[in-house]
């Protein structure tokens, strides 16, 4: 691509600007604009800008920089003057409705009849209240209400209990303030946010609130807040038949995980009961044990109710498994489907299959530009592949057979595949 050096009579907002024409070949060239910079016109700064830019084409951007969508109310003409419904009678107090409705879940705020069940303001007309005392959004909110005075009234009796066998600091403190510090450590913990992050939202849950205490003193409330949820997970499984699901990784240091399954009210349901950080890896007696000990004794199941154990079939796990048996002998020993089919394929005699997916595999690893192509032509993403253990070479392979099955015209060019 070649540049020319040409000089313009008027004058330009840029000392030097490229700036890009068509040649006859259809390619852009790039020509060298030169201009006096101590005569510099402002006013024809915009436009240049915008006729430089069309010259050239805009990268395609992602869906994650999508322009985000504002809802907008429909227009209507406003209003002149305030409609006589919402208005509040000038002979009624708030007070005087609090003591009509002693039943719902109103108060006074600011001189203002406030709904705390809905978070909302209700106008002081009769009408209007009883409509909206009627609605199904104040019902729901007053058992929603119910409810939640319920949890807090739990979590205040636990925290007796807690105190008297650990006197943790802060015990004296106000018993609405430490529970509303526990109810934000929960909301953090399931939410997956860091604690470290508490700072920054500090001000908003201080807003009206309780103060927090610092992040080593919200930290302090987690065992308390483990021992409510074994309980809760107790309660729950108590007198059921039960399955567990244990596995072990290495991926992030050495780690093992368990999960109960039961049905309640034909819902199959999950509880996760262990996460296990450990030094090494465990031998399979320390599994057997570590088994033992959370079923026998954390969650007290009884040996007719364990029915299956799933896990994936390490020699370690198999020997865990004849040890458990012994204390659970109805227990049946389920292997890992997935792991056991997977390996069944790597031992099928398909060398050239083997050779394409490799090459089809790292393909899309490595280019962005195959990857968007095929999913503009397909409609869908190439699945991915890892070597990690629990990935298998037959997502890409079932999803390409399904896509070509479907449509044998798919044909990526070679520029799509650079």
């Amino acid at each position: 691509m070649a540049a020319q050096s040409t000089t313009r009579s008027s004058s330009s907002p840029l000392s030097t600007t490229l700036a890009p024409e068509e040649s006859s070949t259809g390619t852009t060239d790039v020509t060298l604009l030169s201009s006096d910079s101590d005569d510099v016109d402002l006013s024809d700064s915009s436009s240049e800008v915008n006729t430089f830019l069309s010259k050239f084409k805009a990268p395609r951007l992602s869906d994650l920089t999508r322009k985000r969508k504002i809802r907008r109310n429909q227009v209507t003409p406003r209003r002149k003057s305030k409609p006589s419904c919402s208005t509040d009678p000038k002979s009624v107090t708030p007070h005087q409705r609090l003591k009509e409705f002693p039943n719902e879940e109103f108060t006074v705020s600011a001189g203002k009849l406030f709904c705390t069940a809905c978070r909302e303001e209700v106008s002081l007309k009769m009408s209007i209240i009883n409509n909206h005392i009627k609605a199904t959004k104040h019902v729901r909110g007053k058992e929603n209400l119910s409810k939640k005075e319920s949890r807090e009234h739990d979590i205040a009796q636990a925290l007796k209990k807690f105190d008297d066998q650990n006197h943790p600091s802060g015990e004296t403190l106000p018993t609405a303030q430490r529970v509303f510090r526990i109810k934000v450590v929960k909301s953090f913990l399931k939410a997956g946010v860091a604690l470290n992050n508490l700072e920054q939202f500090r001000e908003v849950l201080e807003q009206g609130s309780y103060k927090l205490s610092d992040r080593r003193g919200m930290y302090d409330t987690i065992p308390f807040i483990l021992e409510e949820e074994q309980a809760k997970i107790k309660k729950e499984i108590n007198g059921k038949s039960i399955s567990v699901i244990f596995d072990g990784t290495t991926r992030l240091g050495e780690a093992l995980a368990v999960i109960v399954r039961y049905v309640n009210d034909w819902e199959v349901q999950q509880r996760l009961v262990r996460v296990q950080m450990l030094v090494k890896s465990m031998t399979g007696e320390e599994i057997a044990r570590e088994l033992v000990s959370i079923l026998s004794v954390e969650y007290s199941v009884s040996v007719e109710l364990l029915l299956a154990c799933m896990h994936d079939r390490a020699s370690v796990n198999g020997v865990a498994m004849q040890a458990i048996k012994f204390l659970y002998p109805n227990v049946t020993s389920i292997g890992c489907y997935s792991h056991t089919l997977d390996h069944v394929g790597e031992h099928f005699n398909t060398p050239v299959l083997d050779e394409f997916i490799r090459l089809w595999i790292s393909l899309f690893a490595h280019s962005p530009r195959t990857r968007f192509s095929w999913k503009e032509r397909t409609g869908k993403s190439m699945a991915s592949f890892s070597d990690t253990r629990w990935w298998s070479r037959w997502e890409p392979i079932g999803l390409l057979a399904a896509i070509i099955a479907d449509d044998d015209t798919t044909e990526l060019s070679g520029d799509e595949l650079e």
